[in-house]
């Protein structure tokens, strides 16, 4: 004699495992949102840390620019 679970066609057993299943899932789901979030805030701080380096360098090199004389600015 089969058990079943009430307002289904499963057996007790099945629905066990179907719940099991999905809880998995969902599970895993999860985790691999969590993990895919992680990488894109590590992958933002490194586009802000570039970012930020490249500001450094060229505040660098226009402070060293400023002090060229003025015939030397130009673009040839």
């Amino acid at each position: 004699m089969s058990n079943y679970v009430w307002g289904t066609s499963l057996s007790h057993a099945d629905y066990l495992q179907a719940k099991s299943f999905v809880t998995d899932v969902k599970s895993a789901t999860r985790d691999a949102a969590r993990k895919v979030s992680m990488d894109i805030s590590r992958q933002t701080r490194d586009v802000i840390a570039s970012n930020e380096s490249l500001h450094r360098e060229q505040m660098a090199y226009s402070a060293s620019y400023a002090d060229e004389p003025p015939h030397a600015k130009m673009f040839w």
